[in-house]
Order: C-alpha cells, then sequence, then structure tokens
C-alpha cells in the first residue's frame, strides 16, 4: 500500500512540470545513485540506491520502466547518448526527495 501511495505522489509530482524537482535531502532523510557516470554501448551499469531515512522509493529509469524498493538498478546501454537514472521518495512527513544521475553512453 505505501508503494501504492508513493507512485502516486510521484505522479502528482511530474506534473508540476519541467525543471522543478524535489531536493536529495531534508532534515534526516536522504537519496544519493552510486554508479557509473560514463559506460560503452552493450556494457551493462548498475547502480546503488544510497537510502537513509525513507521507508520506500522508487526508480526511473531510461527504458520507461520503474523499480520500487530495489537496491539496485541495472541497465545495458542500447546506443551512445546519454541517459538520465532517478531515484525518488518520501520522508515520513510525505516531503518528496529526488535525485538522478546523467549516464554518458559511448560508442
Amino acid at each position: 500500500m505505501a508503494a501504492v501511495a508513493l507512485l502516486l505522489g510521484l505522479g502528482a509530482g511530474a506534473l508540476l512540470g519541467p525543471g522543478v524537482t524535489a531536493p536529495a535531502a531534508r532534515d534526516d532523510a536522504s537519496l544519493a545513485i552510486e554508479g557509473p557516470k560514463e559506460i560503452t554501448t552493450g556494457e551493462e551499469a548498475v547502480f546503488t540506491a544510497e537510502v537513509e531515512g525513507i521507508d520506500s522509493w522508487v526508480w526511473s529509469l531510461p527504458t520507461g520502466s520503474h523499480l520500487v524498493d530495489q537496491e539496485q538498478a541495472a541497465l545495458t546501454a542500447s546506443g551512445p547518448g546519454t541517459a538520465e537514472v532517478i531515484l525518488r521518495g518520501r520522508t515520513a512527513d510525505g516531503q518528496e526527495l529526488e535525485t538522478r544521475v546523467t549516464v554518458r553512453v559511448v560508442g
């Protein structure tokens, strides 16, 4: 049930529009993504959620898929360019947190 509420709240946050993002940390809660900043086409990249003070979180992947409460997310680069990996969560008092990492994919 918490995951459903989190997804609904995060979807509503997406309606705020481009350029409007939540902070990555607030009070005793924080989100961070550990992973590569550059990979080669065909290479798998693994990203790890560094979560503190958050009970549930959602990965938004460049493939359009979402993972709920997974410690890691893995992607295989299909072509050169850039890709963005997003991690979102909510604090116990309902404040949205968000962090992003942009990955450069080289041929």
